[in-house]
């Protein structure tokens, strides 16, 4: 199903979503070493 948003929104938008899914991954990638970080204390 998600695929499908994904999509859409490649579709739609192309270069906001080009912008967008490097944005989240940037930002998932922060919380991923933040929580590491955090279960290390």
């Amino acid at each position: 199903m998600g695929e499908v948003r994904y999509n859409s929104l490649m579709k739609t938008f192309p270069s906001e979503a080009e912008e967008l899914f490097v944005a989240t991954e940037r930002n998932a990638k922060l919380r991923y070493e933040c929580y590491k970080k955090l279960s290390e204390m």
